[in-house]
């Protein structure tokens, strides 16, 4: 396989010609490489000297200049206090001096100016040591009591240590400023060096290309107007005038216009089967639109009738639930406990009747683009906590706890009606659900939301009811598969609700386990400014 390639390429016209311009490209740039490759090992080699003995040095004579300012505040601080931990610093500084100037020592072995400056350093260095000694034996004596303090007091006036140890620092000094010249020397070197090495791959890129350009020119002449000729029929074709006759060349383009002339034949038939088939599409088309459209009045009629009829059955809904509760409540009526019970049942049957409306007509509201929402910024902390005292009326005689934290008194932006509405579907759902344990309500932020999070202890939701459980008349089956009071619109209007005002409603549930219902509240935006 790898043999019929080969000989193909070499049977090509075309491509021996762009191998030959790509092979003295590639000398040129090789050589370039070449010779810049060298530049660079130099340079490596430069810079590491320059770290591991030049910058090594100067960090060396700079530790030995702060160690010797150690030295002396420390023996100064023992003379005139007497305090051990100034004298061991002294002792630490002085062990410390001996080492580096040891490694400087060595690496100044081949600098006679370098190896003298640092022979006057340490020679001046132990003359300080052997008076410091002197004058520590003196203080020392002092400490036991052998000695007067006046004595000690005409020694440190000779300041005869801090003389030496004065023309020892000037050495080190010296010695760091010759070793900071030589770093900066090299510095430049070592940068000199690589703008050479930059220059000359920059020039051999240059040279490469230069040939690259002309030999391209040459190949273009030969190729560019057999390229320009197919490129016109290309466009002869794509204006759907009548074909030209292929070029007639002996090399890969030759072929490549008598293969685009057989497909132009080709197309042509296809172009015109395709014509009728979009025809056929654009039939088809119109009829679904017209069906679309035909779908979205019936949409519109359907959510104004739900919207007139909830509203027109309202009317006698309220009257009988009024008139129940008129019944019930008047002490003058002597009703019996089965015409009592009627009227409860009456009265109760009225009430859930006037919820499913109230829920029907805020879906066709939601449907019909109707719903409107008033958006204002307040902390929801109250409003949580009076929905939560809401529900536990409908706890009954359950043995269910129901507790409310608020954790977090940041403010939202939302619609306070619509929140409350969305939170007390939610805490009726957590109470239904729960016939023991516990109602868990907290307030906590999540991000750039503000969280209200349900937790309760009831039957929970099967993965197969959550990807369902917001849909409209949707309702969770218990373990008998009798479904529970209600319309099933509650969480779907919630939801709904809750994405209108930015916001979002959650569900985490495992069977026998409990859910978690969370509402997602935007919150307010100088909130999160300043959080």
């Amino acid at each position: 396989m790898l043999t019929r390639s080969f000989v193909t390429v070499l049977r090509s016209k075309i491509l021996r010609r762009i191998l030959s311009g790509f092979v003295m490209v590639a000398a040129i740039l090789s050589l370039g490489l070449v010779v810049t490759n060298a530049e660079f090992e130099s340079l490596n080699q430069r810079f590491k000297s320059l770290l591991e003995l030049d910058v090594a040095l100067v960090d060396d004579t700079e530790r030995l200049q702060r160690l010797v300012s150690t030295l002396q505040s420390n023996k100064r601080g023992f003379m005139l206090t007497g305090d051990q931990d100034f004298l061991a610093r002294y002792r630490n500084a002085a062990r410390a001096i001996e080492v580096h100037s040891a490694r400087v020592m060595r690496v100044t072995a081949t600098r006679p100016e370098e190896r003298r400056l640092m022979l006057t350093f340490r020679g001046a260095v132990e003359r300080y040591f052997a008076y410091s000694a002197e004058d520590i034996a003196v203080r020392e004596s002092v400490d036991r009591g052998e000695r007067d303090i006046a004595e000690m007091a005409g020694m440190m006036a000779t300041r005869r240590g801090s003389q030496v140890i004065g023309v020892g620092e000037r050495a080190l000094d010296s010695l760091h400023d010759a070793e900071m010249r030589l770093v900066e020397e090299q510095r430049h070197r070592v940068i000199d060096a690589s703008v050479g090495s930059r220059r000359i791959a920059v020039a051999s890129m240059v040279l490469g290309l230069l040939v690259a350009v002309i030999y391209g020119i040459r190949v273009s002449r030969d190729i560019g107007g057999a390229l320009t000729d197919l490129q016109l029929a290309i466009g002869a074709m794509a204006r759907r005038e009548e074909l030209q006759a292929p070029l007639y060349r002996d090399d890969e383009i030759g072929e490549v216009s008598r293969s685009f002339h057989a497909m132009g034949l080709q197309l042509q038939q296809y172009a015109a089967e395709l014509g009728e088939r979009v025809r056929e599409q654009q039939r088809t088309l119109d009829e679904l639109r017209e069906a679309n459209d035909a779908l979205a009045r019936a949409m519109r009629v359907k959510s104004d009738f739900l919207a007139t009829m909830s509203h027109e059955l309202r009317t006698p809904l309220n009257a009988v639930i009024g008139l129940s509760d008129l019944l019930l409540g008047s002490p003058s009526e002597q009703l019996s406990q089965r015409a009592r019970d009627a009227l409860m049942t009456m009265r109760g049957s009225g009430s859930h009747l006037l919820a499913l409306l109230d829920d029907i007509l805020d879906l066709a509201k939601i449907d019909a683009g109707k719903m409107s929402y008033q958006l204002e910024t307040f902390a929801p902390g109250p409003l949580v906590r009076a929905c939560v005292a809401t529900a536990m009326a409908l706890l009954g005689d359950k043995p269910v706890d129901v507790t409310c934290v608020v954790a977090d008194a940041s403010r939202v932006h939302a619609d306070p009606q619509r929140v409350r509405q969305v939170l007390l579907n939610l805490l009726s759902n957590a109470v239904k659900f729960t016939d023991k344990g516990e109602v868990r309500v907290r307030v906590e932020r999540d991000g750039d939301s503000l969280v209200v999070r349900i937790a309760d202890t009831g039957m929970g939701i099967s993965h197969r009811d959550q990807s369902a459980l917001f849909e409209d008349f949707h309702q969770v089956r218990s373990g008998d598969a009798r479904p529970f009071g209600g319309t099933g619109l509650g969480l779907a209007l919630s939801r709904r609700m809750a994405r209108a005002m930015g916001g979002d409603v959650t569900v985490e549930s495992e069977p026998r386990r409990g859910s978690t219902f969370s509402l997602h509240l935007t919150r307010a935006t100088d909130e999160a400014d300043h959080a």
